[in-house]
């Protein structure tokens, strides 16, 4: 198509394929000022939130972190723009799909990831997340500290070609002093892939996005999770140990493998945030699994099954089709990042009521909303900053967690699609002229009690009485029987017992640290002689322990667990990491050897 000059570009919107409560994202066609086509995706703010500084300013803040990132896992993002007034980020479009779109269609096919394959998601999306929290973007001397905090299988997207991308940074927490939104604490994501921490109302940190890797690990294995797992740490941990050893098949070579898969998942889904791995040990687990694993890689994979439905699902429309007035809208990019309007964009057929205000009303409220208390307030993670709903349904309060639209995901609407952003719902209100008081409500006063009542409760008491002053006279007795005159060898006997008790109480304990010097070291524990546990470090541990003769285990990763026998006699720190030949050797806060645990033939 004819442009203004050179460096404009001519982009027309073919086809809305996802919607958000903030956002619109339509598949688009791009034409630029030498004739180069391609497909893009556009985010367009939706009309109603134009006149919203903060979501506005949220939605920038999300281009840029896109931009900031530059990860061959995280969607990229071309430029940020505004459409009549609507912010608009124009980025990547992934031909592929979602992995909740694809589990459900291998279901439906009685069909499974191949482990392989699988291995290599999981390393695709550990890598991402280790980018966001970890890399130094270009131009800066510290990482940005990125949580995405909404880390589940329909923000992750497989593409034909077999290429991952992880999607829907606007619910994400960064440290930036250029960004432009406020900072106030309201709590966004999926509940049934939200961290334990978070829930109990944390903000949540980069352990809380390794958990919700964990979650989407253990689907991929065809486990589906239907609600979320309890919050207690012991039922919690209990609950992901049972859908670990429902997994039929891991792929690997060997019950070692196996068991060093279960250790991982375990860890990656503990309740404590501190035994979980993170991303970057994450990544190289996911490698090690990933050679050792059968069946066909990730591009094999996306040639072979991918592709097919993805051309069932998200099949791009043929270009005859998209001439106007079946086109939503065109519009001119400059080379300055200006837009001049050639065809309108659609109005909000959505209203004010695809914002929900109340959990478990009719609306039926998907997953994906940000989570809401009834009677229409925000669930904020400090109860201190939660902002009410106004009668037509608009947050008074807009926080640092509020997600800008239905995320990147380039996916089409139906309603089948129960990943969408969005339910409708009817904004009639009922009239009430007050409370009504049930049956159930009604205050019932004490019935009178008759004479004979009384008279019974009166023996009842007494016999009580009697009962209480026959138990004293009992435990006096029996008081004076243990502890009343002995004899020689009575006393000889109780002076000994009390001396050994009185060592025993004053015996010297000293501190002992274990900590594990690689990621593949999954845990060590020390026990004493007797077998108690007295120390378990995944990966560090400490504690006060008595001096003497004690045993150390250490557990690597596809390796057999190494026991050795240590005496301890004064306070130190151990270092345990893999050694040569299958061993592990254990080195103390200067580096020197202290045990080296070998493999027994």
């Amino acid at each position: 198509m004819p442009s203004t000059t050179s460096g404009n570009r001519e982009i027309t919107l073919l086809q809305e394929r996802s919607a958000g409560t903030f956002a619109q994202v339509y598949l688009a066609h791009s034409t630029d000022g030498g004739g180069l086509n391609r497909f893009v995706a556009v985010k367009v703010l939706k009309e109603r939130w134009t006149k919203t500084a903060d979501i506005i300013d949220r939605t920038r803040d999300e281009a840029q972190l896109l931009a900031s990132l530059q990860h061959q896992n995280i969607v990229r993002v071309d430029a940020i723009t505004e459409i009549e007034g609507r912010t608009a980020i124009i980025m990547e479009f992934v031909h592929g799909v979602d992995l909740a779109q694809m589990l459900r269609a291998l279901r439906e096919r009685n069909l499974s990831v191949p482990p392989r394959a699988l291995f290599e998601i999981a390393e695709g999306i550990a890598s991402a997340l280790a980018a966001a929290w970890f890399k130094v973007p270009i131009g800066r001397s510290e990482p940005l500290r990125v949580v995405h905090r909404d880390v589940k299988p329909s923000n992750v997207m497989i593409s034909v070609e077999g290429e991952l991308r992880v999607l829907d940074f606007g619910t994400a927490r960064f440290d930036d002093a250029g960004r432009q939104a406020s900072t106030q604490a309201f709590r966004f994501g999926s509940m049934k892939y939200m961290s334990p921490e978070r829930r109990a109302g944390s903000r949540g940190d980069h352990p809380a996005d390794v958990y919700g890797l964990g979650l989407v690990l253990i689907e991929l294995f065809g486990r589906q999770i239907h609600e979320p797992l309890p919050t207690d740490d012991t039922l919690h941990d209990d609950a992901i140990e049972k859908l670990i050893d429902g997994i039929p098949d891991f792929g690997l070579p060997n019950a070692g493998w196996d068991n060093s898969l279960r250790e991982t998942l375990t860890r990656l889904c503990a309740a404590e945030p501190a035994e979980r791995l993170d991303a970057r040990q994450t990544v190289k687990l996911m490698r090690a699994f990933k050679e050792q694993a059968s069946g066909s890689g990730l591009q094999a994979f996306a040639e072979d099954t991918v592709a097919p439905l993805t051309h069932a699902i998200n099949a791009i429309p043929t270009m005859p089709e998209l001439q106007p007035p079946q086109t939503a809208g065109r519009f001119v990019l400059d080379s300055e990042g200006r837009t001049a309007v050639l065809q309108r964009l659609p109005s909000d057929a959505r209203g004010l009521e695809d914002l929900p205000t109340e959990v478990g009303s009719s609306s039926g409220i998907s997953d994906e909303m940000p989570t809401l208390l009834a009677h229409g307030r925000l669930l904020a993670d400090d109860s201190t900053q939660t902002g009410p709903i106004t009668a037509d349904g608009t947050p008074t309060q807009l926080g640092d967690d509020l997600a800008v639209g239905g995320g990147l995901n380039q996916r089409p609407l139906g309603p089948e699609d129960d990943s969408s952003h969005w339910m409708p719902r009817s904004t009639k209100r009922t009239e009430s002229t007050g409370p009504v008081a049930s049956p159930s409500m009604a205050r019932r006063l004490p019935p009178v009690r008759p004479p004979e009542s009384k008279r019974r409760a009166v023996l009842i008491g007494c016999g009580v009485m009697v009962v209480l002053i026959a138990a004293l006279a009992a435990g006096g007795w029996l008081t004076y029987a243990m502890f009343g005159p002995l004899d020689d060898a009575q006393q000889q006997a109780r002076r000994g017992s009390a001396s050994s008790a009185t060592d025993a109480d004053l015996q010297p304990r000293i501190s002992v640290e274990l900590h594990a010097g690689d990621p593949t070291v999954q845990w060590i524990r020390l026990e004493d002689k007797q077998g108690n546990r007295l120390i378990n470090a995944r990966p560090d541990g400490d504690a006060l322990i008595p001096p003497g003769a004690h045993k150390i285990s250490v557990k690597v990763t596809a390796r057999t667990k190494l026991t050795g026998d240590i005496f301890i006699d004064k306070a130190i720190s151990l270092t345990c990491k893999p050694a040569t030949m299958g061993r592990v050797r254990c080195t103390d806060a200067n580096g020197k050897e202290t045990l080296l645990l070998q493999p027994t033939n």
